[in-house]
């Protein structure tokens, strides 16, 4: 029993060195401009094309310069792109929700009337990249905010070829009852 303590004891202590972990260097670094190609720019979109789809009392129509700041549109310059298919039909949908904006102010003021523009700029994936109101002839800060801020909330289709721009003008008058 002694003879085989002292045997483990000798191979434990003596042992051929195999047992250290080996040191290795990481594999040398490459830069990486050495695996990124040249970047290929695409050329630009085809120019806009009138859309064939007519609303009835609203109307989008294309304006020159865009400044929205989400995805897929542009911070300076303008959209090229062309309004997919139903986009109209969206205006439509929002304007009647504008209209109750309007409701409720004029339940404050029966005598409020006028118009109100909303420039929208709508992204590559049909996403709001900016909302906003021009030629208020309204005078109401309630009705325009709260209808910048149902254009803001929309989903459009996605637009073809870019990112649109379109000026939506929306007519505010008290119904006779």
């Amino acid at each position: 029993m002694l003879l085989l303590m002292g045997g483990l004891v000798v191979w434990k202590m003596g042992g051929s060195g195999d047992d250290k972990p080996k040191e290795t260097a990481p594999p040398p670094v490459a830069s990486t401009a050495e695996h990124i190609p040249d970047q290929i720019i695409p050329p630009p979109p085809p120019p806009p094309t009138a859309s064939a789809e007519a609303d009835a009392g609203v109307t989008a129509t294309p304006k020159k310069g865009g400044t929205g700041i989400g995805t897929g549109c542009p911070t300076c310059g303008r959209c090229t792109g062309e309004a997919a298919p139903g986009f109209s039909a969206v205006l439509r949908t929002r304007a009647n929700q504008a209209q109750r904006c309007y409701e409720k102010a004029l339940a404050q003021s029966d005598t409020l009337q006028g118009k109100l523009t909303v420039n929208l700029c709508v992204g590559v994936g049909g996403a709001v990249c900016s909302a906003s109101i021009s030629n208020d002839s309204l005078g109401s800060p309630l009705v325009s905010q709260c209808v910048a801020n149902i254009y803001r909330a929309t989903t459009f289709p996605s637009p073809k070829n870019g990112c649109v721009d379109a000026q939506v003008p929306l007519n505010f008058v008290p119904q006779k009852q």
